[in-house]
């Protein structure tokens, strides 16, 4: 199923915005039409689209954010906003005109193929933005419609990937495999509670009920029942428990999505703590230097103090037995001097890096750089390499 930017925010959304949608719920080969209405009207769906992506947010403002100076602007709420419709929409964008900066998303903005102009659309206006010819066009606080110049800042697009690609665009399409699935057991269970009658003919618009006497004549059916197999519901659950593994697997979320823990080697631990530190880290940078960057602007057109956002994302640590053991791993294969470095301020600002003021961290990054390398491992026993 191809997905458009207005599906993604539907599934994100839920309730209404799925729920007794026909986009969503396909009907089965030979299903009758009032049978796939009921099944549309009683389907729940389990948005599992919202918690990867509020699970993201989550882990991004984890720690202690900071905010210098505190006002004029409330860039936390900003920043939360802009992080949740890029993840979302793959994109979103801040426009600040005046004493206002705003966020809009991916639905809001549409950008002419071929070119560099944007063009906005809500219920607020419509503004395009020409960033190659720094022009923007929209209309002034008395609804004039005029062209200005376009300020370095001023229209910025936050991207948490390269590619723009949303975050929920695979699992979205899994997670409505999943809705239908789920209706489908529930159709399943429904039909469980009662029995598929057999028997002779009743006669016109008569029922089987209970108590009720069949006579049955020489060579007709003698009344009887069917059950729904349980085998066959218990595999659509396994087949379930595959889907909602393969959205974690996608997202980088397994141990978030996993009805119960299970022992497993640190090698694999890693790797998946590695995987999700990576698009934590990716959405953080991506948020905080764009917000950064609009702040700058509109301090310098409203006679204020530029503010910074910073941030402290969740990043999960292994224990320091297995982080050695990587580390280690990683110098005995590819242990040249780069490479050694790198591992070093891996190191800091996994550790240090939300302890220190940004300038200490960069000195102390810096002097990795002339006092690093692997003679600091080479002269302790920290990872001895021999």
């Amino acid at each position: 199923m191809q997905l458009v930017t207005e599906d993604l925010y539907n599934l994100f959304k839920g309730g209404k915005f799925v729920h007794g949608n026909q986009r969503y719920l396909r009907k089965l080969y030979m299903e009758p039409e009032d049978a796939y209405i009921t099944r549309l009207t009683w389907a729940t769906y389990q948005n599992y689209q919202k918690k990867i992506v509020n699970t993201y947010v989550g882990y991004v403002f984890h720690g202690k954010i900071v905010v210098d100076p505190p006002g004029p602007l409330n860039l936390e709420r900003i920043a939360r906003k802009l992080c949740t419709h890029s993840l979302i929409g793959g994109v979103a964008y801040l426009l600040t005109i005046g004493d206002k900066m705003r966020v809009f998303t991916a639905k809001e903005v549409s950008e002419a193929e071929g070119t560099d102009v944007y063009t906005i659309s809500n219920d607020k206006g419509q503004w395009v933005i020409d960033t190659k010819g720094k022009t923007i066009t929209g209309p002034d606080k008395s609804g004039t419609v005029v062209t200005e110049t376009l300020g370095d800042g001023q229209f910025v697009e936050c991207c948490w990937n390269e590619d723009e690609q949303s975050l929920i665009e695979d699992t979205a399409c899994m997670n409505i495999e999943l809705y239908n699935q789920k209706s489908q057991l529930q159709v399943h269970y429904d039909r469980g509670l009662f029995y598929f009658m057999y028997g002779p003919s009743l006669g016109k618009d008569q029922a089987l009920t209970s108590g009720k006497y069949v006579p049955v004549n020489t060579g007709e059916t003698v009344p009887g029942v069917v059950q729904v197999s349980s085998a066959a519901a218990e595999q659509l659950r396994r087949e379930m428990q595959v889907t909602k593994m393969e959205m974690a697997i996608t997202v980088a979320l397994e141990q978030e999505f996993a009805d119960q823990i299970k022992a497993e080697s640190g090698v694999a631990v890693a790797t998946r703590k590695l995987d999700t530190n990576a698009i934590i880290a990716s959405i953080a940078f991506a948020v905080q230097t764009s917000i950064d960057k609009a702040a700058a602007y509109y301090a310098s057109v409203n006679g204020v103090p530029a503010q910074t956002l910073r941030l402290d994302p969740f990043i999960k640590v292994m224990d320091s037995a297995d982080e050695q053991n990587k580390y280690k791993q990683i110098i005995e294969i590819a242990g040249t001097e780069l490479v050694t470095k790198a591992v070093q301020k891996n190191v800091i600002q996994q550790g240090m890096a939300s302890e220190l003021k940004p300038e200490d961290l960069k000195g102390l990054l810096d002097d990795i750089d002339v006092n690093g390398g692997r003679k600091v491992f080479d002269s302790s026993g920290m990872l001895n390499l021999h």
